[in-house]
């Protein structure tokens, strides 16, 4: 999938009013990171599926938000012990990934290029932390304040395999959706080369 320039701008005007309406400042979201965002990649490899300039807001809208939406509502319904109020959960969610605008960049070498790998990381950092303290760093700077389970679930990004039963509800109902959005990003992807093979 390829995105215009206008998809991508209208993208990203829908993500910032979502983000305000769930109570999170933008302006200096948007000056220190606007086109990065507007741009990053939700995945650096084309076998993870949507590897491409835009995808990440593409995602996080349209397949993360959605996702985790439906899991608090179906499956952890209102007033169930594990349901999460919706400001906090999309808050969470809009956020989550904004650490992959300043950790991927567009990959130079043709030759990786041809394997697939279409971003690299972004050598030009100056510390390198993982895609959790990257977003909470983020937020930090922007002016974004998190509350201790936004805090946490963001954080637990960086450790999900020791996500357990001690974690919040939003802490794994974040983890939940991560983990169901990669297998939904990658059998996408899967789908669409059987398509190619038989299209050939």
């Amino acid at each position: 999938m390829i995105l215009s320039e206008t998809q991508k701008n209208t993208n990203y005007i829908v993500y910032l009013n979502k983000l305000k309406n769930y109570g999170v400042p933008t302006e200096t979201l948007e000056k220190l990171y606007g086109d990065r965002l507007k741009n990053a990649s939700f995945s650096m490899n084309e076998d993870d599926g949507y590897c491409f300039d835009g995808s990440l807001i593409y995602v996080t809208l349209n397949i993360m938000g959605k996702m985790a939406y439906n899991i608090n509502t179906s499956v952890c319904g209102e007033g169930t012990i594990m349901h999460v109020p919706l400001n906090s959960l999309m808050k969470t969610i809009l956020l989550s990934n904004i650490g992959k605008a300043v950790m991927f960049t567009p990959q130079k070498d043709d030759w990786m290029r041809k394997k697939g790998k279409l971003y690299a990381f972004n050598e030009e950092r100056e510390a390198t932390m993982k895609l959790g303290a990257t977003t909470l760093y983020m937020c930090q700077q922007c002016g974004i304040t998190l509350d201790e389970t936004e805090y946490e679930a963001i954080t637990s990004i960086d450790y999900e395999d020791k996500v357990s039963r001690y974690n919040s509800p939003l802490c794994v109902i974040l983890n939940t959706t991560r983990n169901m959005t990669s297998a939904w990003l990658r059998q996408s992807w899967l789908a669409e080369k059987k398509t190619e093979t038989i299209e050939k």
